[in-house]
């Protein structure tokens, strides 16, 4: 081995040498990493196709003029289940389990105001009534305070996660929810847990950490660290 003290310009060489010979070979590795992130995204394109392919054949078939009503609510339970799938894909695709392929999987920010937005402290807001998403609570949130005036009209807020959870609210069999056609977890699903308003494609109503007193309250918590998503 070359030291300054033998020779000090071929140590000069020597080192130089190996810094390219270092900088090729993770020049070679971040090019195995690029051409397996694009394996991965090509994977998750590909199957999207399929399943697109699937769909297609399904409302082709569903325009048949001897199915019946029963037919073609089969056929639509198939393709329902087939857009869940798609939007899996599209939302949750990642490589090295962090990076997402096929687009922002955070569409609060774009779709539905944070509660910043939506609500200005001191300043009483009136909302219209109906099941919506009203706002987003950014992650690690804390001292957030609601006073809720219902203004007679059975009207309440509900907060849960993007993945389902029903953290604060009134529970399924209250009269909020009966009024508005909603009496099961499966309801609830269909009418509010939206991709498009942040929720995960695999979000399922969970009401096992409902907090029923005090409704719409959360006062000095810490919410989850994932975003929370305000119905009312």
């Amino acid at each position: 081995m070359n030291s300054a003290a033998d020779d000090s310009a071929g140590l000069q060489i020597s080192n130089r040498l190996t810094s390219e010979s270092n900088a090729k070979d993770q020049l070679r590795r971040n090019l195995n990493d690029g051409i397996s992130y694009a394996q991965i995204a090509e994977g998750g394109l590909q199957e999207s196709a399929d399943i697109l392919q699937r769909m297609w054949q399904l409302a082709m078939q569903s325009q048949n003029g001897i199915n019946t009503d029963a037919d073609r609510r089969a056929l639509d339970k198939e393709f329902q289940q087939l857009k869940n799938v798609l939007n899996g894909i599209a939302y949750n695709t990642e490589a090295f389990n962090r990076l997402p392929l096929l687009g922002d999987n955070d569409l609060l920010s774009d779709n539905v105001s944070s509660i910043g937005d939506t609500f200005v402290q001191g300043s009483p807001t009136r909302l219209n009534s109906g099941l919506r998403s009203i706002a987003y609570i950014p992650p690690g949130s804390t001292n957030i305070s609601l006073d809720i005036d219902s203004f007679s009209l059975d009207d309440d807020l509900q907060v849960f996660t993007t993945s389902g959870r029903h953290l604060v609210g009134t529970p399924l069999l209250d009269n909020v929810w009966i009024i508005n056609g909603v009496s099961s977890g499966s309801d609830i699903k269909s009418l509010l847990f939206l991709t498009q308003e942040g929720y995960t494609p695999t979000a399922s109503y969970d009401g096992s950490s409902l907090i029923t007193s005090g409704s719409g309250t959360i006062n000095g918590t810490t919410l989850p660290s994932q975003a929370t998503n305000i119905q009312g």
